[in-house]
C-alpha cells in the first residue's frame, strides 16, 4: 500500500510539473524579455503606424503613369465596365504607341480597384492616395496575423508588421498612385499562405481550397502572385518536410500542386483570351541574356535597400 501511495505522488507531481510546463510557452508569451504584457492594442498601433507614415502622400499629385492610366482612361470612368476588365487587358484604352508594342498587362482586378476609385473620388488625386495608403495600412494588419501564425509568438509578429509598415521600400507602392498593383496582390496573396499554413498544421481541406481561392483572386490584380505555390512548395518540400521521407513529402507536394493547377490554368485561359493569343509577349522588351546577367545584382542591390533604406530614387 505505501508504494502505491507513493507511486500516485509521484505521478501527481509529474502531472504537477507538466501541467507547469504547458503553462511555461504561455507565461513566457504574455511577457516580453523587458516584462511588458502583451495588448492587442500593439497590433493597432503597428497598422496606424502603416497609415500615419503613408499620409503625407496624401499632398501629392498624379505622377508618371497616372496621367495615361488613370486621368486618360475611358475604360475605367464607368463602373458598367467592370465585366470588360476581364476580357481585356490593362492597357487596352490607350493606342499601341502611348506603351507597348505589345500589351501583356492582363490584371483585371486592379482595373476594377482603379473603377472603384473613380467612382468614388473623381479625378482628386488626395482621395487616391488615402485609398492606397488604407491599403497599405490592411496589408500590415495581414503580415501580422500570418507572422503571429508562424511564429506563434505575438511579439515576434508585432515588431515585424511595424517594420513592415514603415520600411521606405514600400513608398513607391503607396506614394505612387498607379503602383498600388504590389500592395493590393497581398491582400488576396497573404491570406493565401496564410490558409495553406493553417492546413499545414491542422489538415482541414477547406483551408486549402480556400488558399487557392485567394491566390486566384491574387492573380487576377498581378501575374506574380505565382510566387504563392512556389512558396508552398517550398514548404512542403524542406520546412514541413523534414520529418518525412522524401517520397511522402513529394506525393504531398505533388497533391496541394494540383489544387494550385486549377485556378492557374483557368488564369491562363482568361488571359490567353483577353490577350487574343498572347501569353507572355512574342517581343521581349530586354534581350534574354541581359535580364538573366542582371538578376543578379538586382539581388544584391534590392537586398542591401532592405537591410540599409538609403540611396532610394525615383528610378533606379
Amino acid at each position: 500500500m505505501p508504494r502505491k501511495h507513493g507511486s500516485r505522488r509521484a505521478v501527481q507531481a509529474g502531472e504537477g510539473i507538466s501541467q507547469d510546463n504547458e503553462k511555461a510557452p504561455a507565461a513566457a508569451g504574455a511577457r516580453s524579455d523587458a516584462g511588458v504584457r502583451w495588448n492587442p492594442l500593439f497590433a493597432v498601433a503597428a497598422v496606424a503606424l502603416g497609415l500615419i507614415t503613408s499620409l503625407n502622400t496624401l499632398a501629392g499629385g498624379f505622377a508618371a503613369d497616372d496621367s495615361t492610366q488613370i486621368l486618360n482612361n475611358t475604360l475605367i470612368k464607368h463602373l458598367g465596365n467592370i465585366p470588360n476588365a476581364f476580357f481585356t487587358s490593362v492597357w487596352a484604352f490607350a493606342s499601341t504607341d502611348i506603351v507597348f508594342a505589345t500589351d501583356t498587362y492582363y490584371r483585371p482586378l486592379f482595373n476594377v480597384l482603379l473603377m472603384v476609385n473613380y467612382a468614388i473620388f473623381g479625378s482628386s488625386a488626395w482621395g487616391w492616395h488615402l485609398a492606397n495608403a488604407l491599403i497599405h495600412s490592411g496589408v500590415v494588419y495581414l503580415v501580422y496575423l500570418l507572422l503571429r501564425e508562424i511564429s506563434r509568438d505575438e511579439w515576434v509578429a508585432c515588431i515585424s508588421a511595424v517594420l513592415f509598415a514603415v520600411h521606405p521600400v514600400h513608398s513607391e507602392s503607396v506614394a505612387w498612385i498607379s503602383g498600388i498593383t504590389d500592395p493590393w496582390m497581398a491582400v488576396f496573396a497573404l491570406p493565401a499562405v496564410y490558409c495553406y499554413w493553417k492546413y499545414s498544421r491542422g489538415g482541414r481541406k477547406s483551408l486549402l481550397i480556400g488558399s487557392a481561392g485567394f491566390y486566384f483572386l491574387a492573380l487576377l490584380v498581378k501575374e506574380t502572385a505565382v510566387a504563392v505555390p512556389l512558396f508552398i512548395l517550398f514548404c512542403e518540400a524542406w520546412y514541413f518536410g523534414n520529418s518525412r521521407p522524401w517520397s511522402e513529402r513529394t506525393r504531398r507536394a505533388a497533391g496541394i500542386l494540383m489544387v494550385f493547377a486549377v485556378p492557374s490554368a483557368i488564369y491562363l485561359v482568361m488571359r490567353y483570351h483577353a490577350l487574343s493569343g498572347v501569353l507572355f509577349g512574342s517581343v521581349p522588351l530586354y534581350p534574354l541574356a541581359d535580364a538573366v546577367q542582371t538578376i543578379p545584382l538586382a539581388l544584391i542591390k534590392y537586398l542591401g535597400l532592405m537591410v540599409v533604406p538609403s540611396g532610394y530614387s525615383y528610378l533606379h
